[in-house]
């Protein structure tokens, strides 16, 4: 509703970025205005004699003309007043703004809200020309109702462009396995030849075959697309019929997310948002160029597997059977082929119609009820009392710090990240410093740290080692010291810690353990060492560190290298607990990128820093990405309020394994 697409055209429609008194209306209702006309304020006089002058603000003449005749052209004004607009000797100031300008006052000005139950939304504008007013609400909600019916129907488009790409391959597979079938059957039948139905043993050592051989056509369909991808791009509509890329969840479900981060950007790129754009991009990139290629491999490698465990069944059966005819087998084969296309084909024709139909009876999700009408009455302004000014002065020191407090969107309480994030709190930790040794602030300290890190085990279901990553929405909310002093918990219980700072672009964890700075994570993924001697000794027994490195200009390019992941797979045999201290999801991709790698994620939010409103959007956002997230962390608690919330989380059971083959 206050997108540029849509201010935008309301204001060029009423000629909102010119300024006039209503009863002057008359005089500028062919008024109009190029890029080429300065902004500011002028006068429009009609002088005793009849002709028409245009003044600057300081009453300086600009051009003079008779009221036919074109006036102010060379400031790029595109105008004939007309005779009559004003009476003889009259002046009628105006102001001329650009067009952006006039957008940003008219979404000031537009009082939105929305009802109780949220399915009611009232749009006000105060103005002294009532009429206009109602005039331009109806506009900005016949353009809103009109870019949300555009927006739905491109969104049903899309799917229905990916969708007819992938019936017309269907329907080709479908055609190419029943002529194989068709031509196999016309031979088989001239040559005749010895059968084997009814012998279980034989159709087993069929199916594993016929098994063996559908295994391989997928996997080498899927190392094409794969290879593709760097100057392609990943082509959904190809992935999407390969059937061991449909059985795939994880691929499946991350196929679907990049082909609705296509479609959010054509629809960002039209409502002009480009903070929620950036994002999207962000999103599409790390799906494109990590999460697909990386689960595109690891199916590859499954179907590599599966092909060599078929290969080693077929051959010992067949160290039985060896009066199976060949064309036996290739009956089978070729049935399964007219079988797995034809399901196909049924499977994508079903969603095709489906699109179809809905792109017959597409409406918008919004729609005006009332359209808005100019009051009959102006509305007066209320007045005040003046015993009740005298009261709110005596009662503001102690209500408006209260006032302040309860409008503040930071995040506050545990059940903001609970129920307003829906992530499990998996501690809370007092702010560092209010006490030392001795002291219950720095005892409680330590007890968080250690509550945390019995909580973050079982969220990740630590029986055995266990590689997370650590981050937050922003930078300041505490989440390298949070990684370290969890490490350093870890530690306490008697495993053995490998603390990462993958912090490329400014990482100092080395300077808070007297480390130093290299050679560290870049050195090792540009191949200047090996994995060992990146490993450097910390303060802490059980606790090692590998640094961020030298600084690279290509730093964060290096993170999505395959070498980190593999990386990452051998730090987590060597030690207990692997923590992978990343940048803040704002700095850009960095830490998705290290999330998908390490598996999982624990968030850090401060507690009155974190603003509620971008951790719900960061929430959403990486819960689109192909890695767990494992919980959240609510940090720099004042004490007395830790002490009354408490950690939600619960242990989570039969959670798959964070590093992908």
């Amino acid at each position: 509703m206050t997108s540029w697409t849509v201010l935008d055209s309301v204001v060029l429609t009423h000629r909102l970025h010119i300024g006039f008194q209503p009863e002057h209306e008359r005089a500028f209702e062919d008024l109009r205005v190029t890029d080429l006309t300065p902004t500011g304020d002028y006068i429009f006089a009609m002088t005793e004699v009849g002709r028409v002058r245009l003044f600057d603000s300081r009453g300086q003449l600009l051009d003079e003309a008779s009221p036919d005749s074109a006036l102010g052209v060379q400031l790029g004004f595109e105008w004939s007043p007309g005779f009559d607009v004003l009476p003889l000797g009259e002046v009628a100031p105006f102001s001329v703004s650009t067009r952006r300008a006039a957008a940003e006052a008219l979404a000031e000005s537009l009082r939105v809200t929305i009802g109780e139950e949220g399915n009611i939304i009232r749009v006000r504008l105060s103005s002294s020309d009532r009429r206009r007013a109602a005039s331009i609400v109806n506009a900005v909600m016949s353009r809103t109702v009109s870019l949300a019916a555009t927006l739905k129907l491109e969104q049903i488009d899309d799917r229905a462009e990916v969708l007819e790409a992938q019936l017309a391959r269907a329907d080709t597979l479908l055609r190419d396995a029943e002529r194989r079938h068709q031509r196999f059957q016309v031979n088989a039948a001239a040559r005749g030849g010895p059968g084997v139905e009814g012998d279980p043993a034989a159709e087993r050592l069929i199916q594993i075959r016929v098994d063996a051989d559908q295994l391989r056509m997928d996997r080498e369909r899927l190392e094409t697309l794969l290879a593709e991808i760097p100057t392609s791009g990943v082509r959904i509509e190809a992935m999407e019929v390969i059937p061991a890329v449909r059985s795939s969840s994880e691929l499946s479900r991350a196929l679907t997310e990049l082909a609705r981060a296509r479609a959010d950007i054509r629809r960002l790129d039209l409502t002009g948002d480009a903070s929620q754009l950036q994002l999207i991009r962000s999103l599409a990139e790390s799906l494109e160029n990590v999460a697909i290629p990386r689960l595109g491999q690891a199916v590859v490698n499954q179907l590599m597997d599966q092909e060599d465990l078929a290969r080693r069944q077929s051959a010992d059966a067949a160290a039985l059977l060896t009066d199976i005819p060949p064309q036996r087998i290739e009956e089978a084969r070729l049935s399964r082929q007219v079988a797995v296309a034809g399901t196909l084909f049924q499977d994508t024709y079903r969603a095709y119609e489906e699109t179809t139909l809905a792109q017959a009876v597409a409406r918008p999700d919004i729609r005006v009820l009332d359209v808005a009408v100019a009051p009959l009455t102006p509305q007066k302004p209320t007045s005040t009392p003046v015993a009740l000014v005298l009261l709110s002065a005596l009662v503001a020191a102690v209500g408006v710090p209260l006032l302040l407090d309860s409008l503040n969107p930071s995040l506050r309480e545990g059940s903001d990240i609970v129920e307003g994030l829906g992530a499990q709190l998996l501690g809370v930790l007092p702010r560092i410093g209010a006490g030392r040794g001795g002291d219950p602030g720095h005892e409680r300290t330590v007890n968080a740290f250690h509550e945390l890190r019995r909580n973050v085990t079982f969220a990740l279901n630590g029986g055995g080692p266990i590689t997370f990553a650590v981050s937050s929405p922003g930078p300041g909310e505490g989440k390298s010291v949070t990684a370290a002093n969890l490490a350093f918990a870890f530690a306490e219980s008697g495993r053995e810690v490998m603390l990462l700072d993958a912090d490329v672009r400014s990482g100092r964890l080395h300077e808070a353990v007297g480390a130093d700075s290299e050679p560290g994570l870049t050195d090792l993924l540009m191949a200047d060492c090996s994995l060992t001697d990146t490993i450097q000794a910390t303060p802490m027994d059980g606790v090692e560190l590998i640094a961020a490195g030298t600084f690279a200009e290509d730093g964060p390019e290096l993170l999505g290298s395959p070498d980190l992941e593999s990386h990452l797979r051998e730090l987590g045999s060597r030690y207990d607990v692997v923590i992978v201290d990343c940048p803040a999801l704002d700095v850009g991709g960095d830490a998705v990128l290290l999330s998908i790698a390490a598996g999982a994620v624990v968030m850090v939010f401060r507690h009155g820093q974190t603003h509620s409103e971008r951790a719900r959007a960061t929430m959403d956002w990486i819960s689109r990405f192909p890695f767990r997230v494992a919980g959240a962390v609510f940090n720099d608690v004042p004490l007395r309020e830790a002490r009354r919330m408490r950690p939600s989380a619960a242990p989570v059971l039969n959670l798959p394994n964070h590093h992908r083959s």
